[in-house]
């Protein structure tokens, strides 16, 4: 497990390739299905070795298998079913848990849905230390029904949370991410989709068009439609195949050519034999299966279409838009990305065969449009995505994961006898892994419902004397900033009165503060009730305090980050010097513990709670009775001002 982040020393020493001081990564890039392994990963994992890691492919079975070994590429062979299947991903589930404890790899990278949801999983138990899923597409959108949304939102929860690292190959899926509470801002990064802009250009069609045509019975001067996708109706072939039996009967000279495989497994999303037959049987539709030469049959082109219900980044229409083909795509996040409307090509609404009509028919009577809308298409994909940018975020990601496991590496072996005494449980826990918040969440439940039977009475005894002093109400509730900034309700005993001046206004607070109310606060007894917000989930014994609403906009992007664990009833900058730091030092404490929270931290945390409590140390800052009220930093915050750290 490494840490999200390099410091500036850190990234300076990145090497662009493994030297004899950095030895590379064993690496096992996961998928269900062989095909995947084939057409998206291929050329990642090519780059990869050259830069000297060992990287193994980790799939299904399939006829791509000898293919990927031909390139060099080593493989082992993992069956994953693509529909759910409680005992076959047992099994599976299994299976990559041997795999992983066989091969011993230092980073399992997963795609596609099912592998994403296994082997995250599957590398946590095998004791991995670093886990990346790439999303390759998010599995939920907008026009789900709430109930849906969150059926399919669930998988990817799983999957981000027992990930490391997330990559998105889409934009627009990094910031559905992060606003769904998939994950925080910081474990996802964007790696973007990419093709080869050499091999896909419009340069090699012309001595290709029309022998290609040839091939299909098809004249020059007939409009040539073309489709690229696995056959299933998730790509749009229903709403494709209603416009092309409409189009055809139309227009005679219109041929609607599908190139991809048939998918026979998938039960309920594969296009059926009877209905791809009934189509070959008008003589304007053509199905190629899978071609290895698809650059050429592109070229035979005149229009591209992909109606798909959900993408990632699509490739096809990467590679059509490259070869200057006009494309027509669904309005869905992945498709908006490479299709910029009217600009490269016409986005129609999602499963609408009339308005897929009405577009293929207005381009293919324009071919002034088309061409333009071609030349700004190959424009848009040579500056957006060439395969060479995908490959060097990706070569640079690997090298920051390589430097993170050397150090660790060797801070370890420093440290060995130190860290003896301290089990697993404290190193999953440190790394604030899915594992780690499991365990925290437990050790919190435990100890607070302790707490709360043991402390019933005091309880009821300050309530007592709060009622019988101050009246109603006994509990303050106030709004607070929680985790990822989510809002929550903070419980206090209360320690003022509500007394008011002649105007109506509330007096200072050293005027409403009572005797009482200062007892209680010496002894911070005014916190306990905030153990019901930690049983709730709300909180966490240990982290950095939950601060008001309103503070929200007046933090610096870095001081943010303290929102990215629970907030705590007490912390580290609380036994630091608690309200007599000021509001930057706390800060730079807060992100210190969020950088290396782990048990043993926590436990030296809450002992010297006991103990600064009992001192009645940094109740208050000179000249204030309450915390002063946060109006932003006056500098920039730099992070790391005050950084206390901890001898082993």
């Amino acid at each position: 497990m490494i840490s999200n982040t390099l410091s500036h020393h850190e990234n300076s020493c990145l090497s662009g390739t493994v030297g004899p001081f950095m030895p590379g990564l064993k690496i096992a890039q996961v998928s269900t299905t062989d095909m995947a392994m084939r057409v998206l990963l291929m050329d990642q994992i090519k780059s990869l070795q050259q830069q000297g890691h060992e990287v193994i492919a980790v799939c299904g079975s399939g006829p791509w298998i000898e293919n990927l070994r031909r390139e060099g590429i080593p493989v082992e062979v993992v069956e994953m079913a693509r529909e759910l299947s409680p005992l076959r991903d047992f099994v599976s589930f299994c299976a990559l848990v041997r795999c992983f404890r066989k091969y011993r790899f230092d980073v399992i990278h997963t795609h596609t849905p099912k592998a994403g949801l296994l082997g995250p999983i599957a590398a946590k138990v095998a004791r991995v230390p670093v886990v990346v899923h790439t999303i390759h597409g998010l599995l939920f959108h907008d026009r789900m029904p709430a109930w849906k949304r969150w059926l399919f939102w669930l998988p990817e929860k799983i999957t981000a949370a027992f990930s490391d690292f997330l990559l998105s190959q889409s934009s627009e899926d990094l910031a559905v991410a992060t606003r769904s509470g998939l994950c925080s801002a910081r474990k996802i990064k964007y790696l973007g989709n990419g093709i080869d802009v050499a091999k896909f250009s419009s340069c090699h069609s012309n001595g290709s068009r029309h022998s290609t045509r040839m091939e299909m019975g098809i004249s020059d001067t007939d409009i040539v439609i073309g489709s690229v996708g696995r056959l299933v109706y998730e790509k749009g072939f229903a709403e494709l195949f209603a416009a092309a039996v409409e189009l055809v009967e139309k227009h005679k000279s219109w041929k609607f050519v599908i190139i991809g495989p048939k998918e026979d497994d998938q039960r309920d999303g594969a296009v059926p034999e009877s209905q791809i037959q009934a189509l070959l049987r008008t003589g304007s539709v053509f199905f190629l299966n899978w071609r290895e030469d698809v650059a050429r049959w592109y070229a035979a082109m005149d229009i591209f279409v992909l109606p798909s219900h959900r993408e990632g980044v699509p490739r096809a229409c990467m590679e059509a838009a490259a070869m200057e083909l006009p494309v027509i795509a669904t309005d869905i996040r992945g498709c908006r990305e490479v299709v910029k409307y009217n600009e490269t090509g016409i986005l129609v609404p999602i499963k609408d065969s009339e308005g897929l009509v009405a577009a293929i028919e207005n381009l293919a009577l324009d071919k002034a449009r088309r061409t333009e809308l071609g030349r700004k298409g190959r424009c848009h994909i040579l500056k957006n995505f060439d395969q060479e940018l995908v490959l060097e975020r990706l070569r640079d990601f690997y090298a920051q994961i390589q430097l993170n496991l050397l150090m660790n590496k060797r801070w370890l072996c420093e440290h060995r006898l130190a860290l003896m005494w301290r089990t697993g449980l404290d190193l999953a826990y440190r790394q604030r892994s899915a594992i780690g918040r499991y365990i925290k969440r437990l050790l919190d439940v435990s100890a607070t419902t302790t707490a709360l039977i043991l402390l019933a009475p005091l309880f009821l005894l300050i309530a007592i004397i709060i009622r019988w002093t101050m009246g109603s109400p006994i509990l303050l509730r106030q709004p607070r900033l929680g985790y990822n900034c989510r809002p929550f309700v903070l419980v206090k005993f209360r320690t003022m009165s509500d007394d008011h001046d002649g105007c109506g206004n509330l007096l200072p607070d050293n005027l409403r503060l009572t005797a009482i109310g200062r007892l209680i606060r010496r002894f911070s007894l005014d916190e306990l009730p905030q153990l019901w917000n930690v049983l709730k989930g709300e909180m966490s014994l240990v982290g950095p305090r939950p601060l008001f609403l309103k503070y929200l906009d007046l933090y610096t992007p870095e001081q943010k980050r303290r929102h990215e664990v629970k907030p705590g009833i007490t912390g580290w900058a609380q036994i630091s010097g608690r309200n007599a730091l000021s509001w930057e030092e706390k800060f730079d404490l807060d992100l210190w513990y969020v950088d290396h929270g782990s048990l043993f931290l926590d436990g030296r945390i809450l002992l010297n709670t006991f103990w600064q409590v009992f001192k009645g140390t940094g109740i208050s800052r000179e000249g204030h009775v309450t915390t002063p009220e946060f109006t932003g930093s006056q500098k920039k915050h730099n992070g790391a001002a005050k950084q206390l750290k901890l001898s082993i």
